[in-house]
């Protein structure tokens, strides 16, 4: 175990409740730190009434937030809330059971460079594995922040100075480039904050694409060479602060670096398998700050990919593939390519992806639908066309009716992504999407809530559309966050015809659902059931009860489905 590298890929809680919790949590406690510096608005005040009204959104029972995922635990074990542990957890349906790509990938980068590596897939599963590995010295932990916040990033690391206080822990990632990026330009706010992190953090990676970088990292440990020689890095440096290093942009070759399956350890393996073909994006929406991160679009060549695809275990064991790219149709003559591909391999997997409505028509659609293409997550962000031109987003309603009718006439799941609460919100365009999501033809739909950023492009407008505030404490000329808020369960309550997993990831929960071997049609009537249960509870509002008539026949429905998925 010694020199061998740890990396920590995610921190995901066993449930709804616990997710749901620890995200307003982390978003309070934001709140209160910048609320001194944000003008015009109470953000510890607004914080809280959102968290009031969304939560009042959620299915609850027995005073727990169920999501679909733990209410068919709840049934399973004889209508009472589970208590998920870690010893406990693989009996039980649970995003802490997926796998995230970064760990596996940056695993599998540091193999091809003979640098030795294990991988706690999930922080907040294997605090006892990593308790283990710790005591026999390794090289390094190195944390990748796509799955963490700082809390975590800061939980993590004290933990691993606890259990080895020798143990360099690096942290790289999207989240660190975001915050840290600016380097001696930071606000002093953020740099006084990021002094909570030393004795804690060794290095941080500010890069996007990192993983040069931390190979001269571990170079550097394993012969006792300085960091202050490696660029792209920030570390403290006795008592002058944060030392930003040299930034030399990286240039990673996808054809090079894609991933081996059948070299990956069987316990890191799971029923759905996340693919990235491409990195970055093409697109300017106004309220996405990832395009900051990647300039343009780079892609994994057609024959690396089908290398990687047939790399895959052929026997079944793997049933669904999530293409993990931001935008898997950005190329259409490409699309179609690896559609063309699949279609000729005969993969024994379907797979999901994000998509754009532009890119969809109705041969792309048919070809989609034979390379075994079984649920697509559209942006499509607001039912009112005016917000769409506001967030920047390149077409209008008509373009998203014809794309969701092409898919439906392949047998292709559809998914909308909604952000409610964007500038130009109203109580008439919140009404709008409403429609709009009921006479679409959509199967399924995902409902975020309007988070304001600084690093989103919509900041640089923030005067013309009035906006103040941070996070989800925001206030602009239509609407403040509270009002928004308001509306969620109203429109979970008045969406009758697409459904949804609330709070929870809807398409998350789909692709863990599909890779358990559950049909299509089985798992959209899981989530028309919760839905049905969800509203029924909105009904009744003081006078809910889960055990009444009503709310047990439709427990007992759901109960029956359960058991009709493949072995």
């Amino acid at each position: 175990m010694a020199g061998e590298v740890i990396i920590i890929a995610m921190n995901q809680e066993f449930t709804t409740d616990q997710h749901i919790r620890e995200k307003f949590r982390r978003t309070l406690v934001r709140s209160h730190r910048h609320a001194p510096r944000i003008e015009g608005i109470d953000l510890v005040d607004m914080q809280n009434r959102v968290e009031t009204n969304l939560l009042e959104s959620q299915l609850t029972i027995e005073g727990h937030l169920l999501g679909l995922l733990d209410l068919i635990n709840y049934c399973k074990n004889g209508y009472s809330i589970v208590h998920i542990t870690p010893e406990n957890t693989a009996e039980y349906l649970s995003l802490a059971n997926t796998l995230t790509l970064n760990g596996i990938y940056l695993s599998h980068f540091l193999a091809k460079r003979h640098i030795a590596s294990r991988v706690i897939l999930n922080y907040f599963a294997e605090k006892g594995r990593l308790a283990e590995l710790l005591k026999d010295d390794p090289l390094a932990v190195a944390i990748s922040s796509t799955f963490v916040s700082f809390d975590d990033i800061a939980k993590i690391a004290r933990f691993v100075k606890v259990h080895n206080e020798g143990t360099p822990v690096i942290v790289g990632g999207a989240l660190i480039k975001k915050v840290m990026d600016k380097g001696y330009g930071l606000k002093e706010q953020t740099l006084k904050w990021l002094e909570g992190f030393r004795g804690l953090v060794d290095l941080f990676i500010i890069e996007s694409e990192g993983e040069h970088t931390l190979i001269k990292a571990i170079d550097a440990l394993k012969n006792g060479r300085p960091i202050d020689e490696i660029e792209n890095a920030a570390y403290y440096d006795g008592s002058n602060g944060l030392v930003f290093t040299e930034r030399k942009p990286e240039n990673i070759d996808l054809d090079h670096e894609y991933i081996q399956w059948d070299r990956i350890d069987p316990t890191y393996m799971r029923r759905t398998l996340p693919i990235n073909t491409s990195r970055g994006c093409l697109y300017r929406c106004r309220f996405c700050t990832y395009r900051n991160f990647f300039k343009g679009v780079k892609y994994k060549s057609l024959e690396t990919l089908r290398r990687e695809l047939k790399s895959i275990p052929q026997d079944g064991s793997v049933r669904h593939i999530r293409f993990t790219d931001d935008n898997f149709t950005a190329s259409t003559e490409r699309l179609r390519q690896v559609c063309g591909m699949m279609i000729e391999e005969d993969f024994p997997f379907g797979w999901s992806s994000f998509a754009r409505p532009d890119a969809i028509t109705g041969e792309i659609a048919a070809l989609m639908s034979r390379s075994g293409c079984e649920f697509l997550e559209m942006g499509i962000e607001s039912g009112n066309a005016g917000i769409l031109r506001r967030m920047g987003k390149g077409f209008g309603i008509d373009v998203v009716k014809r794309a969701i009718d092409h898919l439906n006439r392949q047998g292709i799941d559809v998914s909308g992504a909604f952000i409610l609460g964007y500038p130009g919100e109203r109580e008439e365009t919140i009404q709008q999407t409403i429609d709009f999501i009921n006479q679409s033809g959509l199967s399924y739909y995902r409902l975020n809530f309007f988070y304001y950023s600084g690093s989103m492009l919509l900041y640089r407008e923030r005067k013309k559309h009035g906006m103040t505030g941070l996070g989800w404490a925001w206030r602009h000329n239509t609407m403040d966050a509270a009002e928004a808020s308001a509306f969620y369960a109203h429109i979970l309550a008045n969406v009758t015809e697409a459904v949804t997993d609330g709070l929870s990831s809807t398409w998350e929960t789909y692709k863990l659902l599909r890779g358990d071997g559950y049909p299509r049609k089985t798992i959209y009537e899981l989530f028309s059931l919760n839905n049905q249960l969800n509203r029924l509870r909105l009904k009744r509002g003081d006078g809910w009860n889960p055990h009444s008539r009503e709310a047990n026949g439709i427990l007992k429905s759901l109960e029956a489905l359960i058991d009709k998925k493949s072995p």
